[in-house]
């Protein structure tokens, strides 16, 4: 069984992976994908297989924007790492937030299958979560 991330965590895996990619280019790092017996299973936990391919690990610290009052996170280490079966490649990606904001504009799973934003607002129309 697989799990499709929510829009959001997509999107935030994709810059996540785009600031990687710019840091390890200006690094010259590689990442090695390995082939796997079998699929991985999309279910938010590192299996076993995920333990023989290789890292790359990458300190991000160079902010691209400057938050008005929300400081976010200003560095933290990637964790990158990749395999594939021969027909699909999966990716690993961990990183510490000290921030823990997992709970920020989540999006929740509906009955009938698609994925809706909550927010919760303050009087400035930011997140209060």
């Amino acid at each position: 069984m697989t799990t499709a991330l929510p829009p959001a965590r997509m999107g935030i895996i994709a810059s996540l992976a785009c600031l990687v990619g710019a840091q390890a280019a200006a690094a010259d790092l590689s990442l090695v994908s390995i082939k796997v017996a079998a699929p991985i299973t999309l279910d938010g936990t590192a299996d076993a297989a995920w333990e023989q391919a290789p890292a790359l690990k990458v300190a991000l610290d160079k902010t691209p924007y400057k938050p008005d009052v929300y400081p976010g996170i200003t560095s933290t280490s990637i964790t990158l790492k990749s395999v594939h079966d021969g027909e699909s490649v999966y990716f690993l990606l961990q990183y510490q937030d000290p921030t823990r904001s997992l709970a920020r504009f989540p999006w929740i799973k509906q009955e009938d299958g698609s994925w809706k934003q909550m927010k919760k607002l303050d009087s400035t129309d930011h997140d209060n979560t």
